[in-house]
Parts: structure tokens; sequence; C-alpha cells
């Protein structure tokens, strides 16, 4: 345990400087009795004595610095003298920690919240090739341009259109869960078969939806989120096989997803259920309305991929569908678009980037003004023995103690921030994805 060793030595550093400075003052007593045995005056042997001895601090210093472990001696006295003379200063300590505590935090809270394209690629296989399906139609009662499909479009365009690897649709829902006596509500999306692949979800917990349960009749099956099973189940790992009724109806828990599974907007949830069939009703023609992300076949653009989509609508249109989707234009929106503007995504963290920048400038000056201020203070540390090198590597400790303490406040503010914020954008998703009674209407014939 050498260095444990050596921290003792280091801790025990006071006793050794006593030991030390004891026998520096027993050679100019030594060399003072040998001054007065010569008959120079008591006054003035002892004078001589220390001017034959020299500098005591200087001798002081190099005695330390020929001992064994010097660095470890060295930092824990540079520590403890620049959080003393910090100390001394607590207004200027506060303001560069303040100053550079928000520049960081401003900036380490851009970085989290800019669109995952600026600093990464989006968490989910083959992400340049994923592209919400929207839809313009003039003859619908609608914005120029809606980010959803109707059940009737997704239904064609699974069947016909060649330009697609596989599609991942989701339908919004809201449901009362019971697994007790108490029910609670629950947000529920119904996935369809390409959902699960396309994005990479697995289970840390059982299984997902086998082929077979996206068939009529047999999605009596659910997966929980892991915030859900936590919540409401006590993350019980014996949840797999259980019963959960959604409205009245019972479903056996197949799987739970792993904990901070990452979703494109609106496919959050709390319970996870296969989608069956889209079967035509005369009522609604035009069905349900989707949330649709279609995967390109590798080499295709998007451009290929809208044209063929547009083919597949204008190809053998059924008289019923003409009135809502004959006037209807397929567009395909990078997922990444869809998470975050184009237009703004290096806004968020360039403009994060800048003020982290004039924080640390503010800081640089701060500590400049104050070695301008201190230099009677360097000088006189000189002149009792200090090393140039000593007085730098005590400057630097200085300055970068508050940086230190600045980047553990930003850290632990980002930290406590950044759920709150997320939490607060996934009710304000849920608010508007699950704005399920305008979208639920307008696909009940509110046209």
């Amino acid at each position: 345990m050498p260095f444990l060793r050596q921290l003792w030595r280091t801790l025990a550093r006071r006793g050794r400087d006593h030991e030390m400075v004891e026998e520096m003052k027993l050679h100019v007593e030594l060399q003072t009795e040998r001054n007065r045995a010569r008959g120079i005056a008591n006054a003035e042997a002892r004078d001589a004595a220390l001017r034959e001895f020299g500098n005591v601090a200087a001798w002081q210093e190099r005695a330390r610095e020929a001992r064994p472990g010097l660095w470890l001696e060295n930092l824990v006295r540079d520590l403890a003298d620049a959080g003393n003379s910090l100390c001394r200063s607590p207004g200027w300590a506060t303001a560069v920690t303040a100053t550079l505590a928000v520049g960081m935090g401003i900036a380490l809270f851009s970085l989290d919240v800019s669109p995952p394209d600026v600093l990464r690629r989006e968490p989910y296989p083959d992400a340049d090739r994923l592209y919400l399906i929207g839809s313009s139609n003039p003859q619908v009662s609608l914005p120029a341009r809606y980010n959803f499909i109707f059940s009737a479009e997704f239904a064609r365009y699974q069947t016909q259109a060649s330009a697609f690897e596989q599609f991942a649709a989701v339908r919004l829902g809201m449901a009362n869960a019971r697994f007790g006596e108490t029910p609670v509500p629950a947000e529920t999306r119904l996935l369809s078969s390409g959902c699960l692949p396309t994005f990479g979800v697995t289970c840390a917990l059982g299984r997902p939806f086998a082929p077979g349960e996206y068939g009529a009749g047999h999605d009596q099956v659910v997966l929980l989120s892991h915030q859900f099973w936590s919540d409401h189940f006590g993350s019980d790992p014996g949840v797999i096989g259980q019963t959960l009724v959604l409205d009245e109806q019972a479903c056996t828990i197949v799987g739970v997803l792993p904990a901070g599974q990452k979703w494109p907007f609106y496919f959050h949830a709390d319970v996870y259920r296969p989608m069956p069939p889209i079967e035509r009703d005369p009522a609604v023609p035009i069905g349900m309305p989707l949330f649709v992300i279609g995967k390109l076949k590798s080499g295709l653009t998007p451009q290929q991929g809208a044209s063929d989509l547009a083919r597949v609508l204008a190809q053998d249109l059924p008289v019923e569908l003409a009135p809502y989707l004959g006037g209807s234009r397929p567009y395909l929106l990078p997922l990444r678009d869809w998470h975050a503007p184009a237009r703004i995504d290096g806004v968020i963290p360039t403009a994060g980037l800048l003020l982290w920048m004039m924080a640390v400038l503010n800081a640089v000056n701060l500590v400049l003004a104050r070695l301008a201020v201190r230099q009677r203070e360097w000088s006189i540390r000189l002149a009792l023995g200090a090393t140039w090198w000593r007085v730098a590597r005590l400057c630097a400790i200085e300055a970068i103690l508050p940086v230190v303490a600045a980047g553990a406040m930003a850290a632990a503010a980002v930290g406590w921030l950044f759920p709150v914020v997320e939490t607060a954008i996934t009710a304000r998703e849920s608010a508007m994805g699950g704005g399920l009674d305008g979208l639920k209407a307008i696909g009940a014939g509110g046209l």
C-alpha cells in the first residue's frame, strides 16, 4: 500500500516541518555561539549567523523538495493555500463560480434539449431512411399539411407501396386500466406489426408481440412502459402473464419495455397493444387517423417515396373514398425534422455555447484582475523564498477550484432540471397527440 503510506506521510507533514524548523534554529544558535566565541557582540553574532545560514524559507523549500512523494505533499499544501485564499475573498470566488456555473448550465442544458441530429444520430436503426408520412388535401377541412394519414390510406400503402421496406403506424388512445380493484387512466397506443422492428424495440422483461398477435381476435396482449410497470406494479418481475383489464377487456401482459425507451413524437404511452388488421367501416370510409413512419428502401430518395405513395392513392381508388382521398397529396418528412423543425436545428446549441463562451471570458477577466491586484503578495512570497513555479501553481489551482465547483453546480442543476422539462414536454406531447377527441371526430366524419 505505497500510496496510503505516502498519504500518511503527507498528512504528518506538520510534525516533520516542526522538526525541520527546530533543526535550523539549532544550526543558527550553534553558529551564534561560535561567533560569540570569536568576540562578536551578542546582537551582531546572531545577525551574522543568520546571514551565513541564508534564507530560512528557501532552505525549507529545498528540504521539502528532497522528500519522496513531493507531488502529493505539494498538491495538499497548494489546495489548502488556495482554499484559504478563496475564503479570504468570498465575493470574488462567488462571482467567478456563479458566472461559470450559469454559462456551463446553459450550455449543458442546450446540448441536452437540442435536436438529436445536431450532436448524435437518432437512436433507431437506419434512422436516415425513416420518414413521417403526411398528407395535404384541399378537399378536407384540415390544415394545408397534416402529419397523419387515415387508416384507409395506410391499408393501401401497406399492400401496394413498393418504395418502402416497412411501415410503423400508431393509433392514439386512452383507457381505464384495472389490475386490481382501482382503475387508473392509461395512455394507450395500438402498434402496427412494423413498429417494434423499425425502432429496434426490445423488452426488458418478457417478449415483444408475436406475429400472430396482430391478427383479429388474437390482440388481447399488452406491453407495459417501464414507468407504468414501476409506478403501478412496483417493478414486480412476476408481472409477465398477469391480466390487465383495459376498458373491461382482459389482456395478458407479455412484456415490459426498457427504462428510457426512445420513441418518436406521439408514440410514447403507458400501455401498448398490437394493431389488428384494418377493416373498412361503411359508416367511416376513411377510418381513423394514424401516425405512420415509413422506412425507405436503400438508395431511394424521399421524392421517389412520395411519388410511389401518390401512385398507390390514385390507382383504382374506391368510389366511397374518392370524396375524401381523391385530392390527397402524400409527402415525406424526415423523422429528425418531425422532432424539431430543421430551421432551428442548430440555434439552441449554438446559443448555449455562445453564452458559455461569454461566461468564460467574464471569468477570465475576473481572474486577471485578481492577479493584478495581488502583485505585491507575489513579490513578498518570492522574497520569502517561494519559487516562480510554486507561485504559478498556486495561481492555477485558485483558478481551477471555482471551475470545478461551477461544473459540479451546473451538472447538478441540469440533472435536476432536465427531467422536469422532459416531463413537461412529454405531457405537452400527450396533450397534443392525444388531442384524440378532435382526431376521432375527423375520422368519424368531421370533414
